[in-house]
């Protein structure tokens, strides 16, 4: 199956990817990744993975799959093996409400995309440049397949026009975007 925004094989830089979903044991998405992460072994109660360099994140899976931009902050969380959670932070570094809102974009395009994902709740884009600078945290989107759960966050982690935002050259505020999926019947 192609994944959609999966970089092409022959791109001048091919990230690494980490690929998993709820349902794979570890050692499958350590199998399928080119991320390099120690992988917890299966007899642990709760077993996390979480590359240390910068990746794309590939929720592998024949109809529910895609691929998140590069990101350094990205996690699997598993109950004894098995994967029930994949969370991902598609970017590299705070991004400003213009970079932000781009992605909420990108992430919430390619979800709505495939057919298999039902809209819970969806960004309302024209309302993003008001609504986040005035917001600490808000939930954007929410898709659902079956048990699965997706959903979209960002967080203003230095508030818009603050001295620190400023000085970061992010003077409308400096956001982190994440999306987590999860599995309610695996959820430990």
């Amino acid at each position: 199956m192609a994944y959609p925004n999966r970089p092409k094989r022959g791109a001048k830089s091919v990230p690494l990817v980490l690929a998993a979903a709820p349902g794979m044991t570890m050692d499958e998405v350590a199998a399928a990744s080119t991320a390099a992460f120690d992988v917890p072994s299966a007899d642990k109660l709760r077993g996390i993975v979480h590359p240390k360099q910068p990746c794309a994140v590939e929720l592998r899976h024949a109809d529910r799959g895609f691929t998140l931009p590069v990101g350094l902050y990205n996690v699997v969380d598993a109950h004894k093996g098995t994967v029930y959670r994949v969370t991902s932070t598609p970017q590299e570094d705070y991004l400003g409400l213009n970079a932000t809102i781009e992605l909420v974009k990108l992430v919430a395009e390619t979800i709505s995309a495939l057919p298999a994902w039902k809209s819970i709740e969806t960004p309302n884009h024209e309302a993003l440049p008001r609504a986040l600078p005035q917001r600490k945290a808000a939930i954007l989107g929410r898709w659902e397949v079956e048990t699965w759960v997706a959903e979209l966050r960002t967080k203003q982690d230095l508030m818009t026009g603050t001295e620190e935002a400023r000085g970061m050259g992010l003077p409308d505020g400096a956001f982190m975007t994440t999306l987590t999926i999860w599995d309610t019947e695996l959820w430990p």
